[in-house]
């Protein structure tokens, strides 16, 4: 009964070295794993610092980019208004300069009217001494030929008593 005792012990501590020859196996593949998976983890770790780094190095040159971009869009708009208030200015200058324009053309066109009219009164008191010359000087004739037909009446008159006589 001892052989068989021993026997079986052999055969259940043999059962148990297999068993436990797998578990170790097991435990070496499951160790070989873990180490795998603890350099990911350190990789991925490394990976992670990377990352944050490049992500504060990129929020660092957005926040430069950001403020580069706030200060060109405020020169921009300064630069706008101030074009703005330079064209405000020529367009009010444009309209002093035609509305003065237009009081210039005003005035020259009633100094002309005013210049023509009396133009056309001086013709008209110049026309007006002119009948009234030719109505003198036509009136001076007609008494001058009267006269002169008076006095040939009254020598043919003279002249036909004579030859009657």
């Amino acid at each position: 009964m001892q052989v068989d005792d021993l026997t079986a012990k052999l055969e259940t501590v043999s059962s148990k070295n297999q068993v436990l020859t797998q578990e170790l196996s097991s435990l070496k593949e499951i160790q070989t794993k873990c180490e795998k998976l603890e350099k990911n983890k350190k990789k991925l770790k490394q990976q992670v610092v990377n990352l944050r780094s490049r992500v504060e190095v990129n929020m660092v040159e957005y926040s430069k980019i950001e403020q580069y971009k706030q200060e060109l869009e405020e020169r921009t708009r300064l630069n706008i208004a101030e074009k703005l208030k330079e064209v405000d200015l020529f367009l009010q200058t444009q309209v002093a300069s035609q509305e003065s324009l237009a009081q210039l053309r005003e005035n020259n066109n009633a100094s002309l009217r005013s210049q023509m009219e009396l133009r056309i009164k001086e013709l008209e008191f110049e026309l007006s001494k002119m009948k009234s010359s030719q109505e003198d000087l036509t009136k001076t004739e007609l008494d001058r030929y009267k006269h002169l037909y008076l006095e040939e009446v009254i020598h043919r008159t003279s002249l036909t008593n004579e030859l009657n006589k």
